[in-house]
């Protein structure tokens, strides 16, 4: 059976319903993570904003998130970029290695030779927020995290373990709630397919 916004087969392990970058679900999923983490940012009293616009002079927005003043990483103001990618793209299953986050450091790679111009000019911190689609969350996203929960203890005096756990707790859950939803909006339309052959 063929998806339907792209004309790709389907597989049964829901692998290319998660993935498919045509239709509103990786949009949906990625804005889910990103207001979580703006509001967990805002709980820990940062300046920040959703989608800044004009960071860079070429139209790209490497800002989904973007803190004013309070830096995660030093005195510059910061740009935290998400992103969701997969484990089952075929060029990380045919180079599998001993990396558990094999997706999510790949797509780090990508971001940062993407934005080297605007990460050259070092006046804003860029950081790459990428999560995978089975609920991995990379070393940079679990640093601002850390970061994040950090600050919320010393605001709410509330354990830091139960926060930073929380936190990951909840991103994970989006992932794989975006998951399902676009498995079963597949699945509708494929028992739709069978039920107009009567």
């Amino acid at each position: 059976m063929e998806c339907k916004f792209c004309g790709r087969m389907m597989d049964i392990y829901g692998a290319h319903a998660a993935t498919c970058k045509h239709g509103p679900n990786i949009v949906k999923r990625h804005n889910s993570i990103r207001n979580y983490l703006y509001s967990q940012m805002k709980l820990a009293n940062y300046t920040c904003t959703v989608e800044k616009k004009y960071l860079n002079g070429n139209g790209q927005k490497p800002a989904d998130i973007y803190i004013y003043i309070e830096s995660l990483v030093d005195n510059r103001p910061t740009a935290v970029d998400v992103s969701v990618t997969s484990c089952v793209q075929s060029k990380i299953v045919q180079n599998v290695n001993n990396n558990i986050y094999q997706a999510a450091d790949d797509l780090i790679k990508v971001k940062l030779y993407k934005y080297k111009d605007f990460i050259s000019k070092d006046e804003i911190f860029y950081i790459p927020f990428v999560c995978e689609t089975f609920g991995g969350i990379s070393s940079p996203a679990r640093e601002i995290l850390r970061r994040i929960a950090h600050d919320t203890k010393s605001l709410t005096k509330r354990c830091f373990a139960s926060i930073m756990a929380r936190m990951q707790k909840c991103i994970c859950v989006k992932i794989w709630k975006a998951v399902v939803e676009a498995v079963m909006e597949k699945m509708y339309w494929i028992k739709g397919c069978f039920d107009s052959y009567g």
